[in-house]
């Protein structure tokens, strides 16, 4: 879905599979010879729209101390998630409204990797960390649901029974 890459081996990617087969599953990352350390986390969602499952998308990277990203176009029933990967850091606190999915930390020169959730809205959502104080990867995506069904209006009426006579 997005990636951030800034060639400074550190990396952060949201990927997805649509309609995967129930069940347990395994998911399998595969890191090339060049990488050092890594983290991984994967999630399973329900009743996520399968023709449209994400609306928008962002990435960023920075040195401070408050990650945090904009996730605009969010409409009122999506599930926004945020993805943070930072190192030589042990701990990030999630921001307000937000709800923790993942957390992965490691010794001072290991990767991390958090993931949390917040509802969505109408217009821009915030996802945010803070704690990390060394280069950090943060991506975001806005997950749409499936649409409602509404079913055509049924006018119900009431008949008594019939009796033979």
């Amino acid at each position: 879905v997005i990636s951030q890459n800034d060639g400074d081996n550190n990396r952060i990617s949201i990927w997805r599979l649509l309609a995967p087969a129930t069940g347990a599953n395994t998911v399998l990352v595969t890191m090339s010879a060049l990488c050092i350390r890594g983290c991984a986390a994967a999630i399973s969602l329900t009743g996520v729209d399968q023709t449209t499952p994400d609306d928008t998308a962002s990435a960023g990277t920075a040195t401070d101390t408050t990650p945090t990203i904009n996730i605009t176009n969010s409409a009122t029933d999506d599930l926004v998630l945020g993805f943070l990967n930072f190192r030589n850091e042990t701990a990030a606190t999630v921001g307000a409204g937000q709800t923790t999915r993942v957390t992965q930390t490691g010794t001072p020169t290991s990767q991390n990797l958090y993931c949390s959730s917040e509802p969505g809205g109408a217009g821009t959502i915030t996802i945010s960390w803070s704690g990390a104080s060394n280069l950090w990867k943060i991506a975001a995506l806005s997950v749409n649901p499936v649409a409602a069904t509404v079913l055509p209006y049924q006018p119900w009426y009431h008949r008594a029974p019939v009796v033979a006579q």
